[in-house]
């Protein structure tokens, strides 16, 4: 993750599910790093899915909070946007070509899909889209029904398959 985000150039970049915001602040900080011009929004309503719901109930219904605290213990509070809203009521607020998406929302076979095909049509000639978790059966069905030939790219490095536009 750290190094697909140091090797994009300029430009946008959405994360799709932040949670608490470990992999929001790796790309943060390769993005700092770079010191190139990026925005960079992280979309989560901070509610947790279904196999988070206990967690979330516990720390008083939301991760917003616990999100925040991370990504200012690690000084990366001007390069992340967090955008508080389902991916989908999100889609409208970010009107600039994307240079890299990474979906990590629902791992739910509808939701990575509607995901991936709302937001495909944003990411510009040569980005990159990874999907996090591909072990994961819904995320797996969506890679397996994706069309290889549509995309100049595509590279595995764990759980995340990535795939160049």
């Amino acid at each position: 993750m750290y190094e697909i985000a140091r090797k994009i150039g300029s430009g946008c970049i959405v994360e799709i599910g932040s949670w608490l915001g470990k992999s929001t602040c790796w790309i943060a900080q390769a993005l700092k790093e770079t010191e190139k011009e990026n925005h960079f929004y992280a979309i989560d309503p901070h509610i947790g899915s279904v196999e988070h719901k206990g967690f979330v109930k516990a720390v008083g219904g939301t991760t917003f909070d616990i999100f925040l605290q991370n990504i200012k213990k690690h000084k990366l509070q001007k390069q992340v946007e967090p955008v508080r809203k389902m991916s989908w009521d999100a889609i409208n607020d970010i009107n600039e070509p994307i240079s890299f998406l990474f979906i990590d929302g629902s791992h739910e076979y509808k939701d990575v899909k509607k995901d991936f095909f709302d937001w495909f049509p944003k990411v510009k000639i040569g980005g990159i889209i990874a999907f996090h978790d591909n072990n994961w059966d819904g995320v797996k069905k969506v890679l397996d029904e994706l069309d290889r030939n549509e995309f100049s790219e595509m590279g595995i490095v764990e759980t995340i398959t990535w795939i160049k536009k």
